[in-house]
């Protein structure tokens, strides 16, 4: 969206993220980075935004021309950027390297991370104001996993994910998802994974864990671990789950997950669709078919 500014002395962009027909930026965001882009797209520079307000972005001062800013949120250091010096815009794009690892003793946790691209214009004296939407591009999936009986062991249990996403690109192209007028860039996927220590707590385990955003493509499958030893009689497909719950994650702009397995007497589990659900939605005796 762009606004006539030119009663302004400045060009200006600013980035929202609007969730449930309100901004809120502020709720979801706590830091961001701005990289700036040429028309050739190339990298120019690391913007700061403007003193004491974190969504905007003063280009005022650019020299004339056309240029394209990425913003990327919340990234701390669940994945690493590219040398921008040597890639072109096109080919931006941030690699998860905390990646589960169990010989390093490794475990890997995502961080909440929110994308957006704004191209703007600078020249004829002209000054505007740039609205760029942000879009949610990680997924959460809380677990809660409970047995009828007791546990058979009071520690040493861990969630597992694999076949996360690995890498996703940081510009937009025609080939990418739109949720609600939002994009969302493309991601890739492998065989990778992430594991998650979880505390037995009143004779249950509950975390939530945090990756790239699934596609209804491109979901892991989970396993409880206690050790190096699995505890479900074989992995648990999230699609195969999702497919059975009617969910779609490229129809949902924001990814929020909830999934209650209960370990049963007989070594099988039941499943529900959320943590407050009474009433099993599926049984399936521990074997996906």
């Amino acid at each position: 969206v762009v606004y006539d500014y030119s009663s302004c002395r400045d060009t200006v962009v600013r980035f929202r993220y609007t969730y449930r027909g309100a901004d809120r930026f502020d709720s979801y965001i706590s830091k961001i980075d701005y990289y700036l882009f040429n028309d050739a797209g190339e990298f120019v520079d690391e913007l700061d935004h403007v003193a004491g307000t974190p969504s905007m972005v003063d280009v005022s001062e650019l020299p004339d021309g056309s240029y394209t800013v990425v913003a990327l949120a919340n990234l701390d250091d669940y994945a690493s950027l590219p040398e921008l010096n040597t890639i072109n815009l096109d080919q931006f794009a941030i690699t998860v390297t905390q990646l589960h690892n169990s010989a390093r003793g490794k475990f890997a946790n995502g961080d909440p991370l929110f994308w957006g691209e704004q191209r703007f214009h600078i020249g004829g004296g002209y000054k505007s104001l740039y609205i760029s939407e942000m879009a949610c591009i990680h997924c959460l999936l809380t677990v809660k996993v409970e047995w009828e009986g007791v546990p058979e062991h009071s520690e040493g249990y861990r969630f597992h994910l694999d076949g996360i996403g690995e890498e996703v690109a940081m510009h937009a192209t025609d080939r990418d998802l739109v949720i609600d007028n939002k994009t969302h860039p493309n991601a890739k996927y492998s065989d990778a994974g992430m594991a998650e220590d979880v505390p037995l707590r009143r004779f249950a385990l509950q975390a939530q864990l945090c990756t790239l955003r699934y596609t209804d493509d491109n979901m892991p499958s989970f396993q409880l671990m206690h050790g190096e030893t699995p505890v479900l009689k074989q992995p648990l497909s999230i699609g195969e789950v999702f497919s059975r719950w009617d969910r779609h994650p490229d129809r949902d702009p924001v990814q929020d997950y909830e999934l209650r397995i209960v370990i049963n007497r007989n070594g099988g589990i039941t499943l529900y669709p959320s943590l407050a659900v009474d009433v099993a939605d599926w049984q399936d005796g521990g074997i996906l078919k």
